[in-house]
């Protein structure tokens, strides 16, 4: 017997139950009825996202208990659990990368979510043009206690058809840098140091103000630096999160404010090791005028802490070895082998 007095058949079948949407759940078991559908409910999450309202009544002789149970309208994709404010962020920026119009979400109910949208709208809006509004339902009261339900519909400046096909064409790029720039025995630091070089020697930083909706898309997203070959900063940072993650480097956009400016600004966070990991600002090595092309390429924490701020995520820790070093060490030896095996010499330096 679990600790509801119910036995584990209760409990699986209780869950088959309710995946299976039926209204009326009856079992020949009498308990804690409050604990076996807490239980059944944390354990899964796309269960409890569902379930909106349960009554239930219990007989003790014979033992017999009966739930009546009503739903929310089916979802067909997982649902995410969500206990902290930078992991309802974490949601957003995935929805509005992956262009997904619908997402379901259990949230703490001690967070004040649609305080943490409407600030993350105001942060990072401009960094996805595509995205023109998020509209949101909340449901308290849910049978799981502790969370609300938080249904989000985000609607988009183009069609969902248009903006993938832009994630098309920069997946054909994606495929030809991939036999430019990289070969199979280049170490992770070399990786990360040649799709640098390229993106800020091939990239132009785009100053012009976009009116038209699909060319504000355009600048804010890797379709813009790996395809148009002009974007800001945002694009840059896209862009060199996809080059590195298509070869095993671990790579993370990351956001903050550079003391002086009013806006956001977009960087990288990379990882040679799975480990440390180092800030990448490709968009200010791009428009370096003096032709230092890799001034901020690997860069501890104290070496941008005074300049800005930025929101990190507690796994990025900062490594404290010289990469950009390491990277010159390494193609210094291997230059000749590199690029007579096709890698252009512009990008070894």
């Amino acid at each position: 017997m679990s600790h509801s007095g119910y036995s584990s058949y209760a409990s699986s079948k209780l869950k088959s139950a309710l995946r299976s949407f039926l209204p009326v759940f009856e079992i020949s078991e009498v308990g804690d009825v409050r604990a076996l559908l807490d239980g059944v409910l944390r354990s899964d999450a796309d269960i409890a996202a569902n379930v909106r309202y349960v009554s239930w009544k219990t007989r003790v002789s014979p033992a017999h208990t009966s739930m009546s149970i009503t739903y929310f309208e089916k979802t067909h994709y997982a649902v995410s659990v969500v206990y902290t404010a930078s992991q309802l962020e974490d949601e957003l920026h995935a929805c509005c990368r992956e262009l997904i119009e619908k997402k379901v979400l259990l949230v703490r109910d001690t967070l004040d979510g649609n305080k943490i949208i409407s600030d993350y709208v105001d942060v990072f809006g401009s960094f996805y043009p595509g995205v023109k509004n998020f509209s949101r339902t909340w449901t308290k009261g849910l049978p799981i206690k502790g969370f609300y339900r938080l249904e989000l519909n985000i609607i988009y400046r183009a069609s969902v058809a248009e903006l993938s096909y832009l994630d098309i064409c920069v997946k054909r790029e994606l495929a030809k840098l991939k036999i430019k720039l990289f070969l199979p025995d280049m170490p992770p630091v070399v990786k990360a140091y040649v799709a640098h070089n390229y993106l800020a020697k091939e990239v132009r930083y785009s100053k012009a103000r976009e009116d038209d909706p699909m060319s504000k898309i355009y600048v804010q997203c890797a379709y813009g630096a790996l395809v148009r070959k002009r974007c800001v900063c945002q694009g840059y940072a896209e862009a060199y999160k996809l080059l590195l993650n298509d070869q095993g480097v671990p790579c993370e956009v990351v956001t903050g404010v550079v003391k002086g400016s009013t806006g956001s600004h977009a960087w990288n966070m990379i990882s040679t090791d799975g480990k440390n990991f180092y800030h990448v600002d490709v968009t200010w090595d791009s428009l370096d005028d003096g032709g230092k092309r890799d001034k901020y390429f690997a860069l501890r924490d104290d070496e941008l802490r005074s300049s800005r701020t930025w929101n990190k995520k507690r796994w990025l820790k900062s490594g404290c070895d010289d990469l950009l070093a390491q990277a010159r060490a390494i193609v210094a030896a291997e230059r000749r082998s590199y690029a007579a095996r096709g890698v252009p010499l512009k990008y070894l330096d």
